[in-house]
């Protein structure tokens, strides 16, 4: 497995309710010696490995497919309720009266949205509802329409950082 994969999934997945366990890294992945207090020891790294696979198992038994547009994306509950305020959490409520149907033997959403925006949505949510002003685009038109969708999709930290680059990008043309 890639290490730095490795640590991204450990880091954003695996252990972000559990902030003070320790990520596997080259550094402190060695023989146990009572001595080094930032060692970890190989059957620790065995077991963290056991948990990653297992997250990663459950991830893609619970995968959904959000149809957008004519394009279809995969991902799983644990995205879609990065942000427990989005449209795409409440899917996921017991009693939503939107049902998903079924595509492909998996469940299926359909949104009558733009597809082109909807990946900087999907990664807004895989990065624990989180976003680097500096990746979103600086046409000011594109970000008007990521506004749009950001507000259809309730998610007031991409909106947030949206209108902020809009702010930065005004700032500079004056």
């Amino acid at each position: 497995m890639d290490l730095e994969l490795y640590r991204e999934f450990t880091r954003n997945v695996l252990f972000k309710d559990r902030p003070n366990t320790k990520h596997v890294t080259a550094e402190n992945v060695c023989e146990p010696d009572p001595g080094k207090s930032e060692c970890l020891d190989r059957r620790i790294v065995r077991k963290l490995e056991g948990e990653v696979f297992k997250k990663l198992q459950q991830i893609q038994e619970d995968r959904i497919i959000l149809e957008v547009g004519n394009q279809q994306f995969h991902t799983s509950r644990v995205t879609m309720k990065a942000d427990p305020n989005s449209l795409l959490a409440s899917l996921l409520e017991d009693g939503c009266p939107f049902r998903p149907c079924t595509s492909y033997g998996r469940p299926t959403y359909f949104f009558d949205r733009d597809s082109a925006h909807f990946r900087f949505i999907l990664n807004f949510l895989r990065n624990g509802a989180a976003v680097d002003e500096a990746t979103l685009p600086s046409e000011r038109r594109y970000l008007l329409e990521m506004l749009s969708e950001a507000r259809f999709f309730r998610l007031a930290g991409l909106e947030e950082a949206i209108l902020s680059r809009m702010k930065i990008l005004r700032s500079k043309s004056l």
